[in-house]
């Protein structure tokens, strides 16, 4: 089966960014997919905590708290899991926020490749650009003097595809980018928060106990 026309005129350039284009969306379901499964739409769990924590025991050990893959639900449970084995109040806490860390790690896993792809795809369609404009007027130089108007405009419009190509996988890719991005920070911010709030309940200075 032959490859479409559009498709071998592009070049290279273009069979590159149909992986980027393809990484890209793979990426974008797979955050989608994991910030369902995290429970990361529901926002009200970091207030659910926090208006908890007089009485944060028993609903981590009592099973009535069901979003236990939700970031603020585990560190919680790690918070918890640990207080009774650790002496000094700073070396909780300094385990606490490497926890914490982990958690926005995680939420962060994939949003490097969609910051570059994002970045490159405009590039590498101008490059394709380029090269197919540098191609076309080294037809037009090899006519001579036979030179045909629809060489050129054939070689220019060759040369634009990619630059189209490029932005097309640019631009859903750097939407998805800042939403996830926007997503996260705000997901941040509210750890940082609840943590703050746990450390300074009066259970935590019951260190080993």
């Amino acid at each position: 089966m032959n490859s479409p026309d559009w498709l071998i005129q592009g070049g290279w350039c273009l069979w590159l960014l149909i992986v980027l284009s393809v990484t890209s969306l793979s990426l974008i379901i797979y955050k989608l997919i994991s910030f369902a499964k995290l429970g990361l739409n529901q926002k009200n769990e970091y207030k659910f905590w926090l208006d908890s924590m007089p009485t944060i025991d028993k609903f981590l050990f009592t099973g009535k708290h069901i979003r236990l893959h939700h970031p603020a639900t585990r560190l919680i449970q790690f918070c918890v899991a640990i207080l009774p084995n650790t002496i000094e109040k700073q070396v909780f806490e300094d385990k606490v926020t490497i926890k914490a860390e982990q958690e926005i790690v995680q939420l962060k896993q994939g949003m490097r490749a969609l910051e570059v792809i994002s970045a490159l795809a405009p590039l590498i369609g101008l490059l394709g650009t380029v090269l197919g404009m540098i191609d076309a007027f080294q037809n037009l130089q090899q006519a001579g003097t036979k030179v045909d108007p629809a060489m050129l405009s054939g070689g220019i419009s060759q040369a634009l595809l990619t630059t189209a190509a490029g932005l097309i996988v640019a631009i859903p890719t750097t939407a998805a980018w800042h939403f996830f991005d926007n997503l996260i920070t705000q997901h941040n911010a509210a750890i940082e928060h609840l943590l703050t709030e746990y450390l300074s309940l009066p259970s935590t200075r019951k260190f080993g106990s």
